[in-house]
């Protein structure tokens, strides 16, 4: 009889545990996370430069983004769900190892921003982005400036699912980019910051 007590007690407790997992999840730790969608924002590039020129004269031109790896690593954005879970005060243990076994299904690419930081992009009258991350290329087309066009917001209809792309790199692979500029240059030197918007998919 007391064997089967403690087993049930087991039962009822692992129960308990998961049920406290899903609340957990539906939360926020580090940022919301809810069991099967995960929101989060990569910082991409800091402080990149398009350069000023004497004149203001009309052009199309080129600009290469830096390239940077490492912004895409799964396995960092697990370990943010597992730190979190480990500060809980009762059953972190079996939550982690619950939490190890959450399989990532898709990883997509809601919106890539391009803010400045100083300057900004009056007399340029459109910018277009391509960028490749891991294995793939994605032309994000033709951004849409804010009112007084301090940023720039680009998104991909539908939605890119890059897991495919990065899920056998080592780190989440490498993110490159070229922005296609038209209109009027700008006599100062434009510094930007660029993000990305991701939404993830995930299940146990």
């Amino acid at each position: 009889m007391k064997t089967n007590n403690y087993s049930k007690t087991i039962v009822v407790r692992n129960i308990i545990l998961i049920s406290v997992l899903c609340l957990v999840m539906s939360g926020c730790i580090g940022g919301c996370f809810v069991i099967s969608d995960i929101k989060f924002t990569v910082s991409l590039i800091k402080n990149a430069t398009i350069p000023g020129t004497p004149n203001s004269i009309y052009l199309g031109r080129e600009v290469q983004l830096a390239k940077v790896c490492g912004q895409f690593d799964t396995d960092k954005i697990r370990e943010q769900l597992i730190s979190g879970i480990q500060k809980l005060p009762v059953g972190s243990n079996i939550l982690v190892r619950l939490v190890d076994r959450i399989k990532i299904k898709n990883l997509w690419l809601e919106k890539i921003t391009i803010t400045t930081t100083e300057g900004n992009f009056v007399g340029i009258e459109s910018i277009s982005l391509k960028i490749r991350i891991g294995t793939g290329e994605i032309d994000l087309g033709q951004g849409k400036f804010n009112d007084d066009k301090t940023s720039i917001i680009f998104e991909k209809d539908p939605k890119v699912d890059i897991y495919p792309y990065i899920k056998d790199l080592d780190n989440g692979g490498c993110v490159e980019g070229t922005m296609s500029l038209k209109g009027y240059t700008n006599q100062k030197d434009i510094r930007f910051d660029v993000t990305s918007n991701m939404l993830m998919k995930i299940s146990l």
